[in-house]
């Protein structure tokens, strides 16, 4: 796998190649797809606690 990265960021960056490996690049996948059940997790539970607090607002 070949991605591009900025080695000098900025609006005049300078991209250059890396190549990653395939153990690399399935650890990344494993990571990118925990954080997404994590954000996912994290908007369940905020509107669960949203949900609540507009319940005890209404008995109050």
């Amino acid at each position: 796998m070949v991605v591009i990265r900025d080695s000098n960021p900025g609006p005049t960056g300078n991209w250059e190649w890396i190549e990653m490996d395939k153990e690399l690049k399935q650890e990344l996948e494993w990571i990118n797809e925990n954080l997404k059940s994590v954000m996912s997790n994290q908007t369940a539970m905020y509107q669960e606690i949203t949900k609540i607090e507009k319940k005890q607002k209404k008995e109050e």
